[in-house]
């Protein structure tokens, strides 16, 4: 397959990284959510330091990163949720669980322990079940099979 030709193939299979159209395999799954997770230590660390630095000199300029942080905040908790849609769709399952999968932690759960446990647990699960198992081979409902590299 030429590169134009694989460009367009990507297109058709992972659909577009900012929706929740396409499927992804195991692999693409963990390197997208690697470098997402990287990219805000990174950007983190950043706004962090600069903040102190700016406190310390009685400036507050050290609160721009922080707004910088928030938007790219936003953005990186969207293509994480898309991620895990993307994912789930590939194991032809409602991508509705991605909501509970990334921000289960806001939930309180009414001071329940019990109950935050068990969601954890469930949580924890089906993060290990995202990552190891196959999904769907072939067309499903959702799109192609990423795992296959010519038409279907």
């Amino acid at each position: 397959m030429d590169k134009k030709a694989m460009k367009a193939y990507q297109k058709a299979v992972y659909g577009n990284p900012n929706w929740v159209d396409g499927r992804i395999n195991r692999k693409e799954y963990f390197i997208r959510l690697l470098l997402l997770g990287l990219g805000y230590g990174f950007f983190m660390t950043f706004s962090v330091t600069a903040f102190i630095l700016a406190t310390g000199r009685g400036t507050a300029l050290g609160y721009v990163p922080f707004g910088l942080l928030a938007l790219l905040t936003f953005f990186i908790y969207w293509r994480v949720v898309m991620t895990y849609v993307k994912r789930l769709h590939d194991l032809e399952w409602s991508g509705w669980l991605a909501v509970l999968i990334v921000f289960y932690p806001i939930f309180d759960f009414w001071n329940n322990e019990i109950l935050s446990l068990i969601v954890s647990l469930g949580v924890f699960v089906l993060s290990l079940i995202l990552l190891f198992k196959r999904g769907t081979k072939g067309v499903n409902k959702y799109g192609k099979d990423p795992l296959v590299k010519g038409e279907e």
